[in-house]
Formats: structure tokens, C-alpha cells, sequence
């Protein structure tokens, strides 16, 4: 046996793991040596990395252990006036900290360690942390700058195998025991991303060991601290109790840096802002992290949240909300008799005392009815409303929601402007306020996650394709941008002449949404990729059927997912992708926006239209973390007037090329392959001699 032999997870999360049982002790059991950097010298964090610590002994096991000196600004003052010296204040703390220990269970795990170091089985040592000038740093200057803040342990076991761990492990009494923790595992015999950061674990803690480094000394812990902890160690380690108590679980989630940033700047933001943040980069948490603090700041609390579609509405409210402590109510724009009286009731109750909490999760058509307006409007207590994808809330249909009754605001979208509509992006920047926090796709694959070892979304792969639209369909776009330029150019504007103004655009859109040309190409690329699995292909309407007919005659097992499926239909074929039932799922814009698919490893988009929010969304779909999920692919194809020839290119032509080519760059900014993916493009334009 050895640590090869466990079964071990990628990452330990103590809300989901009993992270003592399931991984510490095995990990000791098997080891030989164990190294740990333990934060500050506390007895009670001591207490916590020995745990477990009767396995490491019984195989005659090694540990060294390298702590934190924990100084305070009095300390140090001594210390840099010369009435001090470091090693004389880290001995009176330590001694200090030995004399107040309590309880039983702390007691015998520092015991342990005592008698370790009596029998010269641990080595200790302590790190000072110094400035420039090289004196001794105070403990909360430590904190704020972060040093010792990521802790690393590592394992050993007799067949020379290692693993590590590291995170940000609270170490304190309560550390593993009560708090929510995280922490990644790397393995030896892992992968190469795995090897690479053992490495770097293992050397992190041979320069502290050893050496130290021009902001940090490190000692042996002073004879006196030693003597004491000899005195305490009993003589024979067997009568010492081991037994590790069973600790509730703390509900909630543990937010992760970056989103615990983005709640402090919308609190300083008075409690408004826009959060412009990538699809899966967890917006969701903030959004709620927010709705935490305005709860506990408040007597009553209420908020709305605010969706496009009613299966989102039910992801917040049955998903998301419970993991904060948030019971919500959902109302729909169907049986308003029976959703109006219940909710009134539920308001005359708040009004009245009887109730300090009220959660409602809506769509933005009844958020935005005159009957929903009138029923929240009686609310006497300060509301937070959250506006989930809020792009749309711009729409001339929606603003009528946006009431300033509503003290607190979030808005929520990878894509807060509206596409081709300044004056409702106005709205939304004038009622939610400016951008708070940001983090854009292009962070999100490239930010290593600290908890998981890997970037916050996958990596991915774009493969452009170009399509040749047919002379027919070219004549129609032309004839369409003749119509729209006069339209543009006269003189009379009403309701009227912006609505042909619209139809006309759809229409010239839908070419080359539509292209006969990607049929061809689509299947070039089942062809080309041979094994279709965890895969989107986004279609049109007019595509779908054709799409599926493709697929179905190449045995591709399949489900579509229009908007004519209920949401249970949604779930079982969405659940089918994730278990491999089907190997893809043809699906029209009702999947474009909140819906999770994080299984998705492939997306080929047949049809898209020139709208940044549409293609950003899409793309966000398949790019969420999955188990065995290491990258992305993307197939788009694009349509071009033709595919070369020297004549000199048209207006009209070289405004088909560049409407594709905005998502084209928008999509190869961020992807693995964006040199490849840049030089097969340039190759296009020199044929179209559009440069």
C-alpha cells in the first residue's frame, strides 16, 4: 500500500467532504514524512495539522513544520528600539500561547507534537517576515500582505510517491473542523499540470526550510519553547485519545476572492451596479453574496429577482437561492388571480410584522405588467432587485419595471450594452449605475482558480469555416441593402417606417442566417470530426429540420430544443446530454441565455445573427468546468459573397465579410489556437482582396 493506492480526489471542499476522514487521515496512514508551512504559531492551529497524526507515528514517520512568527506592533516596536531581541518575543508568545490551551481534543493532538519533538521525530522552525530594511514585520501587516497566506502540506510515503495540498485552509481551531474550506490535491504520478505544481509546493517549502528568503528569516524554535513542549510531551504517545468528533455542517457557500471584491465595490457603490461578468465566471454567487449583506444590514428584507424565462427563474429559486438561505416565491404571467392574491398576502404579512423575509422570482413580461407594479408598489420596506441578464430589461417592452422604488440594484450580463439600441442602453446604465466589477471571458480561461488548480472556465479551440452564399441568395441581399439605404434616407419617420425599417434588416439578416451553402459544410464537419459527443449545434428555425434529418442519417443520436419543450422535456434532455443518452442537442436561441450545460465540450453554430450578445452567450455555454473536461471546441460558420477573384469587392460585399468577421475576431482573441485560427483568415481576406 501506499498514497498511489487511495482514491483521491482533484480538490476537497468541506461543505461536500469530510475532509479529515476522507482525505487527511488516509494521507497520513500511508506517509513517512509529512511537510507543512501552518500559517501563524497558534496551539490550537498546531493542534489542527496534527491531526491524524497517531498513523504518521505508528509508521515511524518524520514531520517538519515550518510556522509563522506571530508578532504584534508593540513587538516589534521593541524589537526596532533594541530593548527586544525576535527570538526572545517569538519564545515569551509561543510559552505564552502553550499555557492556554483548553479544551481536551486540542490538548492531546499538541501533545503529540510535543512528544514527537522529544523523541526528535518533528523539527520546527519559524518564520519572521522583515521589510526592507530587514526588521520584523507585525501580524496584521503579515495579513494584509498576504505572505503565508496560502498554505501547503506535503506527504510522503515509503515507496517515494508524494502529494500535496494547497489552498486557502483556514488554520485555526475551527479551521478544518467547522469553517468551509477548500483545497486542491496534486499527485506525483499525475499529470503533467499535477507534477508541475508539486514541484513548485515541494520547492516552496525546501527555501523556507532551508534557507528563507530576502523578506523572510527563518530559525529553530528557541531551546526555551522546545523544553516547554518536552515538559508537556507524555511518555508514552498510546495514552493520548485520538477520537475526532463529528462537527455539524455549516450551511452556505464560501465565495472566492474575486467574487468577495466584487460584493465590497457594489457596496461601495451604495448598493447599485452592473456586473459585467462572463458566462460561468459566477455572477450568480455575487449577485446573492450581495443580497446576504443587504439582509443582515436590515430588519426586513426583500428582493426580486428577474429573469428572461421561466425554467431560469426556477434554476434561482430551486438551485441558487437554498445554497444562500433564500426561500423565493415565483410569479407568472399565466393564473395572475392566483399568483396576485398570494403575493398581496404575503406583502399585507410583511407590512405587518408577520413576516421579516419576502424572496420573488419573476420573468421580466410580468416584472414589467401594470398588475405586478401595483401589487409591489405597497411595499413598505427598502427592495432589492436583482436583474438577471439585463441587457433586456432595456427593451421598450420591459422599462416600464424599472421603478425607483427598487433602493438596491444589480444587473447582471457577460453583455450590458444593447446591440444597435443606444438609447435603452442609457436606461440601464442611468437606473443599475455604472459597472462595478468586471471579468471578462478572456480572464476567466486564462485565471487559474486557486481552490481547483485549473482556470475558472475551459480553454478552447475556434475553428472558423466560410460559406459561399448562392447568386441568388447575393441578389436578394443586395436588393435588401438598396431598400434599407432609402429607407434610411427618407424623410419620414413614424412607427410605420421603423417597422418596415426592422422587417427589412430581419429579412436581409435571415440570408445569411440561412445560407443553403452551410448544409454542405456541416457535413464536411461531421466527416471531419468523426465522433460527435457533449455536443450544442445551434440552428434557425428554417435549419432544424434539415440539421437533425443530417445527423439522423449518420447515426448521430440527437434531441432538439426549441421553444415549444416544457421545462421538464428541457431537463430530461439536457440530464440525457450530461449521461451520454445523446450525443447532441440541436437547439434554436432558447438556449443562448442562463441555461446550464456544463457537460458541452463542442458547439457548432450554423446560424447566428450579427448580435455580440447572442454569440457571446453561446459561446459562455459550453466553456463551464466539468469533470474530464479539459478544453472546448467551437465550429462557426461564416458566410462570405465568394471565395475569390480579383475584382475590386462591392460595398455590399465588404459589408457581408465584415458583419461575420466581428464575431470571428471577437472568438479568436481568446482561443488556444488564435495564431493558427488569424493566419487562415488573413489568407481569406488577401483573396477577397478586402485588405
Amino acid at each position: 500500500m501506499g498514497l498511489h493506492d487511495l482514491s483521491l480526489k482533484p480538490a476537497y471542499d468541506s461543505e461536500d467532504d469530510d475532509v479529515v476522514n476522507d482525505f487527511y487521515i488516509p494521507a497520513l496512514s500511508e506517509s513517512v514524512l509529512y511537510r507543512r508551512l501552518a500559517g501563524f504559531f497558534s496551539s490550537s492551529a498546531l493542534s489542527i495539522a496534527a491531526r491524524g497524526i497517531s498513523f504518521l507515528i505508528a509508521n515511524g514517520g518524520k514531520i517538519e513544520l515550518v510556522v509563522g512568527a506571530r508578532l504584534s506592533k508593540e513587538d516589534v516596536e521593541a524589537i526596532r528600539e533594541g530593548t527586544e531581541t525576535p527570538e526572545h518575543v517569538i519564545e515569551t508568545s509561543m510559552i505564552k500561547d502553550i499555557g492556554q490551551i483548553e479544551d481536551e481534543f486540542t490538548k492531546n493532538h499538541f501533545k503529540a507534537l510535543a512528544w514527537m519533538i522529544a523523541q526528535k521525530k518533528l523539527e520546527m522552525k519559524v518564520a519572521i517576515l522583515t521589510d526592507d530594511s530587514g526588521f520584523p514585520l507585525d501580524e496584521k501587516t503579515v495579513e494584509k500582505m498576504g505572505l503565508f497566506h496560502q498554505k501547503v502540506g506535503i506527504f510522503q510515503d515509503k515507496n517515494g510517491d508524494v502529494i500535496s495540498f494547497s489552498g486557502s485552509i483556514n488554520e485555526s481551531a475551527s479551521g478544518w473542523l467547522r469553517n468551509i474550506e477548500e483545497f486542491k490535491i496534486f499527485r506525483s504520478w499525475g499529470t503533467e499540470y499535477e507534477t508541475e505544481q508539486l514541484k513548485s509546493d515541494w520547492q516552496k517549502f525546501e527555501k523556507y526550510w532551508y534557507r528563507g528568503s530576502r523578506s523572510v528569516k527563518v530559525i529553530d524554535i528557541p531551546d526555551a519553547v522546545k523544553n516547554k513542549l518536552i515538559e508537556i510531551a507524555p511518555e508514552r504517545i498510546e495514552i493520548l485519545s485520538f477520537h475526532y468528533p463529528p462537527q455539524p455542517k455549516k450551511k452556505g457557500v464560501t465565495l472566492y476572492d474575486y467574487q468577495e471584491e466584487a460584493v465590497r465595490k457594489w457596496l461601495e457603490n451604495k448598493g447599485r451596479g452592473l456586473f459585467e461578468m462572463a458566462t460561468g465566471a459566477g455572477k450568480t454567487f455575487i449577485a446573492l453574496g450581495c443580497a446576504k449583506e443587504i439582509e443582515r444590514k436590515n430588519e426586513k428584507f426583500v428582493m426580486i429577482v428577474v429573469c428572461p424565462f421561466k425554467h431560469l427563474v426556477t434554476q434561482w429559486l430551486d438551485k441558487d437561492l437554498p445554497q444562500f438561505d433564500f426561500d423565493g416565491i415565483k410569479i407568472y404571467d399565466k393564473n395572475f388571480k392566483e399568483w396576485s392574491n398570494d403575493l398581496s398576502n404575503k406583502i399585507f404579512e410583511l407590512n405587518m410584522g408577520y413576516r421579516k423575509k419576502l424572496v420573488i422570482g419573476t420573468t421580466y413580461n410580468t416584472f414589467s405588467k401594470k398588475e405586478f407594479i401595483e401589487i409591489v408598489s405597497k411595499i413598505e420596506t427598502p427592495i432589492l432587485l436583482i436583474a438577471d441578464e439585463v441587457h433586456i430589461v432595456g427593451s421598450p417592452k420591459f422599462q416600464d419595471g424599472l421603478l425607483e422604488k427598487y433602493v438596491y440594484r444589480i444587473g447582471l450580463s457577460a453583455t450590458p450594452k444593447r446591440y444597435y439600441d443606444t438609447e435603452g442602453t442609457k436606461i440601464i446604465y442611468d437606473y443599475f449605475g455604472e459597472t462595478v466589477y468586471e471579468f471578462s471571458i478572456k480572464q476567466a480561461i486564462n485565471t487559474i482558480n486557486p481552490l481547483t488548480g485549473q482556470t475558472y472556465l475551459t480553454p478552447y479551440e475556434y475553428h472558423p469555416r466560410f460559406v459561399e452564399l448562392t447568386p441568388e441568395e447575393y441578389q436578394e441581399y443586395k436588393r435588401l441593402t438598396k431598400q434599407l439605404i432609402i429607407l434610411h434616407g427618407t424623410k419620414e419617420k413614424n412607427a410605420k417606417a421603423d417597422q418596415q425599417l426592422e422587417l427589412v434588416k430581419l429579412k436581409r439578416a435571415r440570408i445569411l442566417r440561412d445560407a443553403e451553402n452551410k448544409y454542405a459544410v456541416l457535413e464536411d464537419l461531421l466527416q471531419e470530426i468523426k465522433s460527435i459527443d457533449h455536443c450544442l449545434i445551434y440552428t434557425s428555425p428554417k435549419q432544424i429540420k434539415r440539421t437533425q434529418d443530417i445527423l439522423n442519417n449518420r447515426g448521430i443520436i440527437q434531441a432538439k430544443i426549441t421553444f415549444k419543450e416544457d421545462s421538464r422535456r428541457r431537463k430530461e434532455i439536457l440530464k440525457g446530454l450530461d449521461n451520454g443518452v445523446y450525443n447532441s442537442i440541436v437547439a434554436m436561441k432558447c438556449l443562448d441565455v442562463g441555461v446550464d450545460v456544463p457537460s458541452t465540450k463542442m458547439a457548432i453554430i450554423l446560424a447566428s445573427t450579427g448580435n455580440p450578445i447572442e454569440y457571446v452567450q453561446r459561446r459562455g455555454r459550453i466553456l463551464r468546468r466539468y469533470p474530464g473536461k479539459e478544453k472546448s471546441i467551437i465550429y462557426d460558420i461564416l458566410v462570405i459573397p465568394k471565395a475569390s477573384g480579383s475584382a475590386v469587392l462591392s460595398e455590399t460585399e465588404k459589408s457581408i465579410i465584415l458583419k461575420e468577421l466581428k464575431r470571428y475576431e471577437e472568438f479568436a482573441e481568446s482561443a488556444i489556437n488564435q495564431e493558427a485560427v488569424e493566419k487562415m483568415v488573413s489568407n481569406v481576406i488577401k483573396k477577397l482582396n478586402l485588405e
